[in-house]
């Protein structure tokens, strides 16, 4: 088995590229920032198409990767949940029709980590194919990606829940 720096130094120059826009992703969002409603579901919406496309097209059991998708997202969606209700709660502008979501380091960390683990996962495919076909690990893949998307989904319903009736009676008072 080929140590995990060699891996590192074989990866396609786009894998680094994309690791340096999360960075710089995590790192604007240390500080608050403004954003619309919809721009807030970016992040979990993009996280989720890499996801189901990754597990479609790199293992084979698909059942065993989707129902372990399906769990660690439910369990990721609780952790996530909790851990932005930490971070305190993102603040509706009604006259902008924005929101403002508090700095925290959590984004930052969410992800690297999921950079780290999908790219520990891909490395592990590359050193051994077989492990496409294998359950354990196609719901090892799914589990673990379900785990960090739905704590992007979590934080970031969990930022937005307690705005719904705000932008609900703002929406209402236009009409």
């Amino acid at each position: 088995m080929a140590a995990p720096g060699f891996r590192a130094r074989r990866a396609p120059l786009w894998v680094w590229a994309l690791f340096v826009f999360l960075l710089y992703r995590g790192i604007r969002a240390l500080r608050p920032r403004r954003m619309s409603v919809a721009r807030t579901f970016l992040l979990p919406i993009l996280f989720l198409v890499w996801v189901l496309v990754s597990i479609h097209g790199e293992v084979t059991d698909l059942r065993s990767a989707y129902e372990a998708f399906a769990g660690g997202a439910l369990v990721g969606g609780a952790i996530g949940w909790v851990l932005w209700l930490r971070a305190g709660r993102a603040t509706y502008y009604p006259e902008t029709r924005m929101i403002e979501r508090p700095g925290s380091p959590i984004t930052l960390v969410l992800l690297v980590l999921a950079f780290v683990s999908k790219f520990a996962l891909m490395a592990m495919l590359a050193q051994d194919h077989g492990l496409a076909a294998d359950a354990a690990f196609s719901a090892a893949f799914g589990g673990v990606s379900g785990w960090i998307d739905g704590m992007f989904w979590g934080g970031t319903l969990s930022q937005v829940w307690h705005l719904r009736h705000l932008a609900l009676r703002a929406s209402l008072a236009r009409r």
